[in-house]
């Protein structure tokens, strides 16, 4: 059983991104846990001619990283009375959270999901999936829908997740 006494969040600064840090700030609240909250800039490419350059050096995506992981800091400081570390990591969005969750300890890793299937799931690929794929921990996938849910009852509402493949750690919140 996850005790949640270390949880690594990892925010993009979407909708689900914001529940699942309501999410996790108020798991961290109610069991005294520590939080730490990681946004990653990957690789992106930049086309010169006929050349393809990869590089994570987008100083406007850096920018924003920055500002998704102080506005994260604020709410956790200004809503629930805790002090997050955060970090910008640099890589492959899953490896990326995956190695610094080990790094820092984590039992837990919390993260949004948009919930896309079909056409789109398959284009876009899913991170929180990926999630469930490759951590050693349990995986928190936390719905922008349910998130107030999702904390209701005794700190937790979990589910199994809907990928009964995807890993033998994966949550879902509903």
């Amino acid at each position: 059983m996850t005790s949640f006494s270390n949880i690594l969040l990892a925010l993009d600064g979407s909708a689900p991104s914001d529940a699942a840090l309501d999410a996790a700030c108020s798991l961290a609240r109610d069991r005294g846990a520590r939080i730490t909250a990681v946004n990653v800039c990957e690789p992106r490419p930049h086309v010169h001619g006929h050349h393809v350059d990869w590089r994570g050096d987008d100083d406007a995506a850096r920018r924003e990283a920055f500002a998704v992981l102080r506005r994260a800091s604020e709410t956790a400081t200004h809503d629930y009375g805790l002090t997050m570390e955060t970090k910008l990591l640099d890589g492959q969005i899953v490896p990326a959270i995956v190695a610094h969750a080990q790094r820092v300890g984590a039992d837990t890793i919390v993260i949004g999901s948009h919930g896309r299937g079909g056409l789109q799931h398959v284009l876009l690929g899913s991170v929180a999936e990926g999630l469930m794929r490759a951590s050693p921990v349990p995986v928190l996938v936390v719905h922008a829908a349910s998130a107030s849910r999702a904390v209701e009852k005794d700190g937790l509402a979990l589910a199994a997740t809907a990928h009964r493949d995807a890993s033998q750690h994966g949550c879902v919140a509903k």
